[in-house]
């Protein structure tokens, strides 16, 4: 009986911006912390085929946590920043969710 090849969780992210320039943000993988992000990096994530969860954190903040399915042999890619305008420089705690910028990386690999 052959086994399901594994699939891979791709995130990148971007290199401009000033806001945690020198900072890097956790990478969670159904709970898990799998890796860190820093800027203008890109990471690989090995995960068995089915349904994650993959979300980004720093200190209190986060990204929106995402729920996606990644098939045997597949790798899904996502991108992730510093989130809100050029204006937003803190957050408060109404809308921690939201200090990281994530989801589908639509830019050619």
């Amino acid at each position: 009986m052959e086994t399901e090849p594994d699939g891979i969780i791709a995130v990148r992210r971007v290199g401009g911006g000033k806001r945690d320039f020198f900072r890097a943000y956790q990478v969670l993988v159904d709970g898990a912390v799998v890796g860190r992000a820093k800027r203008g990096q890109t990471h690989t994530f090995t995960v068995r085929p089915g349904t994650h969860r993959v979300q980004l954190t720093i200190d209190w903040c986060s990204s929106p946590e995402l729920v996606i399915e990644v098939a045997g042999g597949q790798v899904a890619r996502f991108v992730c920043a510093p989130g809100g305008g050029r204006d937003r420089g803190a957050v408060g705690p109404d809308r921690a969710g939201e200090y990281i910028a994530f989801g589908p990386d639509t830019d050619e690999a």
